[in-house]
């Protein structure tokens, strides 16, 4: 009993008893409080009548069953997040001493030094994470998950069948723990085999999903949750696709195969033209003028540009006449640097004109001296490279003089 008062102390229950008395104020008590009390410790808090806690509440936890400890708190009405932390207080100070044992210096290391954790330390360590969950699920249910990670969760598996929920569960589950198992093998950096395996384990995965979810299903569920959908909404950040034009870049992204590390010359060469042919019939199933806005919103420059404009808190339209003028900037450059008939004093003259010319549209544009100042570091390279740079001056081959 003093260990749970001594974590019922540290989480502040005292602030938070004086809380739930002020709302569960005014409440009757209920004949389903006396119902509910033989429970499963797995029933969600919301399926219990709320009652108001009594004042020999904490005297009569049992601080050493957790199963009725957590089924005495949801029974006096406790809030579910208040019964998850105590909960996750009480698993981890039961898992405290194994967790040292791994690392029993771990206190006394000098913060002026690197620690270097065996492999099989963080190994070991990603078991014990493993069991500690493992734990909790098996204490609160669906209660054990984090509430801030709700939402996050709801959207990630919306359109799953809810008979399939558990299933698809597992099985991230297991391939989750199967990636640590990868990672915990890593010192410092992953290897080309480490990332190698990884991928063969996603290809895995996504086997286990087949089994379990339908063709759409799947297509559905990767939509929101895989690699390529996350690459794909990342890339079409400033297209502004609607859900039709992303389903269709994501299946015609989905046909390449992961990119992995230390591939051949000849695996290069394959994989380039992929993604090229892959383009090409992303730029055909849109249309002419999508595909146009297309290329133009996957450009690097112009995405980050786009992302400057919005963290300016400018009209989106302005991104396309930043656009232009970097187009026609960029386009007289480019003649000039093709005219050999300058000579190059001259050229590098008319291009410092241009940059002073692109500077003074752009100001403007961008809000001013501070929204310029943010393009040249953010999107705006373009214009560091009208100006040629300087080469530093060689060191005269006469004597250097040494001394006064």
């Amino acid at each position: 009993m003093k260990t749970l008062l001594a974590i019922l102390a540290g989480l502040s229950l005292c602030a938070n008893l004086a809380l739930v008395a002020v709302l569960f104020a005014g409440r009757s008590d209920s004949a389903a409080t006396s119902a509910n009390a033989g429970a499963s410790s797995a029933t969600p808090a919301s399926a219990i009548a709320p009652a108001e806690p009594g004042p020999d509440t904490w005297a009569t936890l049992s601080a050493d069953d957790l199963p009725a400890m957590v089924q005495q708190l949801r029974t006096a009405g406790f809030p579910r997040e208040l019964v998850r932390a105590i909960a996750v207080a009480r698993i981890r100070e039961g898992f405290a001493a194994r967790y040292k044992a791994l690392r029993p210096d771990a206190a006394s290391q000098a913060f002026w030094k690197t620690a270097t954790v065996d492999p099989r330390i963080r190994a070991a360590e990603f078991q014990l994470y493993r069991e500690e969950q493992k734990a909790l699920r098996d204490l609160l249910g669906a209660d054990a998950e984090q509430p801030e990670m709700s939402i996050y969760q709801n959207r990630r598996f919306e359109s799953v069948p809810a008979a399939k929920l558990d299933d698809v569960k597992d099985a991230l589950r297991q391939h989750e723990e199967r990636r640590q198992d990868i990672y915990a093998n890593a010192i410092n950096t992953i290897t080309p085999d480490q990332q190698r395996r990884i991928a063969a384990l996603e290809k895995e995965h996504q086997a286990t999903l087949a089994g379990i979810l339908s063709p759409t299903e799947l297509e559905d569920f990767n939509l929101r949750n895989s690699n390529v959908a996350s690459q794909v909404r990342y890339e079409l950040a400033a297209f502004n696709p609607t859900e039709e034009e992303f389903r269709t870049v994501y299946r015609l992204q989905s046909q390449l195969e992961p990119y992995v590390p230390n591939m051949s010359q000849e695996e290069m060469q394959r994989r380039s033209e992929a993604q090229r042919q892959v383009r090409e019939q992303i730029k055909a199933a849109l249309g002419p003028m999508r595909a146009e806005e297309y290329t133009r919103a996957t450009d690097y420059q112009y995405r980050q540009t786009s992302q400057l404009i919005s963290r300016l808190e400018l009209p989106p339209e302005t991104t396309m006449k930043v656009w232009e003028v970097k187009q026609e900037i960029e386009g007289r450059a480019n003649t000039l640097r093709r005219d050999t008939s300058i000579p190059p004093a001259e050229r590098t003259k008319q291009l410092a004109a241009l940059a002073e010319e692109s500077t003074k549209k752009l100001t403007p544009l961008l809000g001013g001296a501070r929204g310029m100042e943010a393009f040249k570091q953010y999107g705006g390279n373009w214009l560091q490279n009208l100006t040629p740079r300087a080469r530093p001056n060689s060191p005269s081959p006469t004597a250097v003089r040494i001394g006064p």
